[in-house]
């Protein structure tokens, strides 16, 4: 089924379209280890690891285990913006 100009917009849809262009944005810019994980960010927003990962591309593990060690790493260890 085609969309149209006048086709109501799903917010949620739009939302998610939205972080994922500012992710992808971030990620190419941000140099290696010299900003805050991405994943954590979004975690510390209250994203779940399911929406983290459908938004970054990675897998749900992976982010969980992202999360877990930044998380446990002290606050000076660089984790911050």
């Amino acid at each position: 089924m085609a969309s149209t100009p006048n086709d109501p917009l799903d917010i949620e849809q739009a939302l998610r379209g939205l972080l994922a262009l500012q992710v992808a944005e971030r990620e190419e810019r941000m140099a290696e280890g010299a900003s805050r994980r991405t994943e954590l960010i979004l975690a510390d927003a209250g994203l779940s690891f399911a929406a983290i990962a459908s938004v970054t591309g990675k897998k749900r593990d992976s982010i969980r285990k992202t999360v877990e060690r930044a998380r446990k790493r002290p606050a000076s260890a660089g984790d911050d913006d």
